[in-house]
């Protein structure tokens, strides 16, 4: 029996893309949600299967999620970011996936003083109330950011970031996503949350 595949949510940004990479190097079938499929094409592999939809519409994750086990969702956060959430979580417990992995970020809580942080601490616990096997990744900041101050940081020799005398520690995308797909294929994983003090 063929393996159903592994939907990615938030396939064309910088973490849902290297999810996908990384399930491919893998041989794992991979479908990405996207809002425009000829564009996304120009993205993706034709072994990619693409389907199009919008974290607003409920039917289109429906569909989405179809004869899906397994899925794995990113998003910018944004003023309506906890409701997309809320409905990728109905349309995955409806589908009854044995696992939604939801990557969030080191320090999300609700109570944040950090808007960013405060959404994603919100949504996270939506999630451990949905009902829908979860496990939930909080990286810190990805190392592909710096390449935004590359212009910068040629003409002065200095990194310009609004965090005082503070020590920031990054990551790699690619790794995010080798843990991602290695949460996916692995036993022991659902329930967890990684990159925080709660599992």
């Amino acid at each position: 029996m063929s393996q159903s595949p592994f939907l990615i949510i938030g396939a064309t940004g910088t973490n849902g893309r290297s999810v996908v990479d990384s399930l491919e190097k893998k041989n794992i079938p991979v479908r990405a949600l996207v809002r425009n499929r000829d564009a996304a094409r120009r993205v993706f592999s034709t072994s990619v299967e693409l389907v199009e939809g919008d974290l607003t519409q409920p039917e289109s994750l429906r569909r989405a999620f179809s004869g899906v086990d397994k899925a794995f969702v990113v998003t910018a956060v944004q003023p309506n970011t906890v409701e997309l959430f809320k409905n990728v979580y109905a349309a995955a417990r409806e589908a009854n996936v044995s696992q939604l992995v939801k990557f969030s970020g080191l320090g999300a809580s609700a109570s944040s003083p950090s808007e960013i942080m405060r959404e994603h601490g919100a949504s996270d616990d939506l999630l451990r109330e949905s009902g829908v096997p979860f496990t939930i990744i909080r990286p810190n900041s990805f190392h592909q950011n710096m390449l935004w101050q590359a212009q910068s940081v040629a003409q002065t020799d200095q990194f310009y970031l609004p965090l005082a005398d503070a020590a920031q520690s990054t990551i790699d995308v690619r790794d995010i996503a080798d843990i991602v797909v290695n949460i996916m294929i692995e036993d022991g994983h659902v329930g967890k949350s990684y990159g925080s003090d709660r599992s």
